[in-house]
């Protein structure tokens, strides 16, 4: 039969993750033995599923103190960590697990971007991210080119300004240095833990189109017979 598991207050789990956690990188988890003896050194485990399930993330010796576990690159809404060890008698003995964190490893899907046809030297986008991307909207980078025969160019980050707000933000544009036509867009977006969309290439489809028009519109007043005020 399987041994029980029990806690020992001797071993105890410092606390692990607090809210969200990047996928794909070192998590360092520690922990203290105060004066018990584990001859087996201590295994760290996760679990996916509120503890139905607990997977290894790794072993070393108790005195170590402490273990960077590669965490898996894969969105987990409740993750958990305990720890787990056998005392010199051969009881088995665990740590934790303490509360639940997210783990995201997605970086944030844009949804939307708003943007009025025709601007001028400065503008705004109102930018949309996908509801269930964990750790929000950090940063945006916005990509322009001409039409599908050019290739896409990022915009200065000092040209870029965003506002983060619910669900999304709003980015604010500084264009003045840009000559008037019609452009195509695009927003390469970074949640809060650094996960990132890839870069624009031909084959990315635009987000949104617009054309800058910096020129004022000219009129003609009729003076009197065949004589025109042009401003």
């Amino acid at each position: 039969p399987r041994p029980e598991l029990e806690q020992d207050a001797r071993l105890r789990l410092t606390p692990v993750g607090r809210g969200v956690v990047p996928g794909g990188q070192p998590l360092v988890v520690r922990w203290d033995v105060g004066s018990i003896v584990l001859p087996e050194g201590v295994r760290v485990e996760w679990s996916r599923d509120g503890g139905a399930e607990w997977l290894m993330a790794g072993a070393v010796p108790a005195a170590k103190g402490e273990l960077a576990w590669d965490v898996p690159c894969e969105d987990v809404s409740a993750c958990l960590v305990r720890l787990r060890a056998a005392t010199e008698d051969g009881r088995e003995i665990v740590a934790g697990p303490g509360s639940s964190f997210m783990i995201d490893c997605s970086p944030p899907k844009v949804r939307k971007v708003g943007v009025a046809p025709v601007v001028g030297g400065e503008t705004a986008l109102d930018v949309e991210i996908d509801s269930g991307d964990a750790s929000g909207l950090a940063t945006t980078a916005v990509w322009m080119r001409l039409d599908a025969t050019e290739p896409w160019r990022r915009l200065a980050e000092s040209k870029v300004r965003l506002v983060p707000g619910g669900g999304g933000g709003r980015v604010e544009l500084d264009l003045a240095a840009l000559p008037e036509a019609s452009y195509q867009l695009w927003v390469q977006a970074t949640d809060g833990v650094g996960n990132s969309a890839p870069e624009p290439d031909a084959n990315t489809v635009p987000a949104a189109s617009f054309r800058l028009d910096r020129t004022p519109p000219a009129i003609a007043v009729d003076a009197g017979p065949g004589q025109w005020v042009e401003g």
